[in-house]
C-alpha cells in the first residue's frame, strides 16, 4: 500500500507560531494532489516549499483527521485522512505529493457554512497557507488514479483512493490546531468497507488468492450513485 511522508512546512510552523502568540486557532483546511517526485538529494529543503511540484487536477479533500499522543513530553502525531477522486481527469493519474493548507478562504451561506458545488464537494475561492507537505515514499503501487468508467446505466465511474498524512507537532500547538473536515467528501470509509465485503461475498472469485486485499477494481451499478473500489481500501 502506497506510504507517504509528512512534513511540518516552516510557513506552517510560523503560522502555529503566530497563532499561538496572537491567542488564534490554526484551521488546516484544504489538501491539494500533485504527481511530482522531489529531488531527493534536496530531503532537507523539502520544509521550505510551498507549491506541489507537478500539480494535478483531482478533488482532493479532507476526509478526517486526529491526533496521536506519541510523546506525551514533546509531541503527538496529527494523522490527516485525504479522499481524492478521478471525476476531473481524461488519463491516468499518479499521486505522489500532497499539500496541505491552513487558513483558506471559502464561500458561505448566510449561516456561515461552506457552500458545496453540485458535486457535493467544497474547495476555497483561495488556497490559504501551505501548512504540511507530504510525499510517496518508494515505487507508485495502489497510488494511481485510472480515469472514470461507464457504469452499466451509462452513469459515470468515479474510482476514489484514500491517503493519509502524519506530521509530528509539538504539544503546545495540539489545542490550537483544528482541521476542518471537507463538508463534501463523497463517500464514508464505513460504506465503501461494509459495500466491498458485501461484493467479495457476492463474487468470491474476485477476491486474491491471499485473501488479504482485493487488487481488482470492483465496479457496482447503484440506482442513485455510481462508484468503484480500488485495492487499498482497508
Amino acid at each position: 500500500m502506497a506510504h507517504f511522508k509528512g512534513i511540518l512546512l516552516d510557513t506552517g510552523a510560523r503560522l502555529l507560531t503566530e497563532s499561538l502568540l496572537q491567542g488564534n486557532t490554526c484551521y488546516p483546511d484544504h489538501i491539494q494532489t500533485g504527481s511530482g517526485i522531489f529531488p531527493a538529494d534536496f530531503d532537507d529543503e523539502r520544509a521550505v516549499i510551498t507549491e506541489l511540484v507537478e500539480p494535478l487536477n483531482l478533488e482532493s479533500v479532507i476526509k478526517e483527521s486526529l491526533f496521536i499522543d506519541v510523546e506525551s513530553n514533546t509531541r503527538g502525531v496529527l494523522r490527516i485522512e485525504t479522499e481524492v477522486n478521478n471525476r476531473n481527469i481524461t488519463e491516468v493519474a499518479a499521486i505522489r505529493e500532497l499539500i496541505l493548507y491552513a487558513n483558506s478562504t471559502w464561500d458561505t451561506d448566510e449561516n456561515g457554512n461552506i457552500i458545496v458545488n453540485k458535486n457535493g464537494m467544497a474547495f476555497p475561492t483561495k488556497p490559504g497557507t501551505p501548512f504540511a507537505y507530504a510525499w510517496l515514499v518508494g515505487e507508485d503501487v495502489d497510488n494511481v488514479l485510472p480515469v472514470p468508467g461507464i457504469a452499466g446505466g451509462g452513469g459515470q465511474v468515479i474510482t476514489y483512493h484514500y491517503h493519509t498524512i502524519e506530521l509530528y507537532v509539538l504539544n503546545q500547538f495540539i489545542d490550537i490546531i483544528e482541521v476542518i473536515v471537507n463538508p463534501g467528501a463523497g463517500v464514508s470509509r464505513e460504506y465503501l468497507n461494509a459495500r466491498l465485503r458485501q461484493l467479495i461475498e457476492l463474487s468470491p472469485q474476485q477476491t486474491p488468492a491471499n485473501g488479504t486485499r482485493l487488487h481488482k477494481q470492483i465496479i457496482a451499478d447503484e440506482p442513485n450513485f455510481n462508484f468503484a473500489i480500488l485495492g487499498g481500501v482497508t
